[in-house]
Formats: structure tokens, C-alpha cells, sequence
């Protein structure tokens, strides 16, 4: 493989995107607070973000389950099919 041939193992790689990211979260969050984030409290605001996109996706994914289409049906629509006419 490239990486191995490179000296770079899948945990290096790993670790390499790990602190990527980390240093990217202090990047986008830093000037939003007064106080000095530290490499932990980037560590949980990605874990909390990521967290927070989960929730996300299993409401829409339970609600597309259970729930009945929401929005205008066709026959509201004017110009559509059994809509008002314009």
C-alpha cells in the first residue's frame, strides 16, 4: 500500500486526522469565546457536534418511518394534477 510504502500506518493516518480535525475545531470555535479552548474542549465540541448530527439524522429517519408525507399534497397545488385551476 502507498501509506505502509510511506512509512505511515492506518493508526499514524489516524491519529494524523484526529489532530487535523482537533486543530481545525480550535480554528472555528476560538474566536466565537472569550476564554482559551484547549485541545480537550475541541475534542468535545466535535464529539458534540458529531453527537448532535446523529440525533438529527435518527429523528428524520423515524419520522420518515412513521409520519405521512407533510407539505401541500398534489390536489393543492394549483396547475397539478386535481389542483385548482390558475
Amino acid at each position: 500500500m502507498f501509506g505502509q510504502a510511506a512509512g505511515l500506518t492506518s493508526e499514524s493516518l489516524m491519529r494524523q486526522s484526529q489532530q487535523q480535525l482537533i486543530e481545525r475545531t480550535l480554528e472555528v470555535w476560538q474566536p466565537r469565546t472569550p476564554r482559551t479552548l484547549t485541545t480537550e474542549d475541541a475534542r468535545q465540541i466535535a464529539e458534540n457536534v458529531v453527537g448532535f448530527f446523529g440525533v438529527l439524522l435518527e429523528w428524520e429517519a423515524a419520522e420518515s418511518e412513521t409520519a405521512p408525507l407533510e407539505g401541500p399534497s398534489v390536489d393543492a397545488v394549483p396547475g397539478l394534477a386535481g389542483g385548482p385551476k390558475s
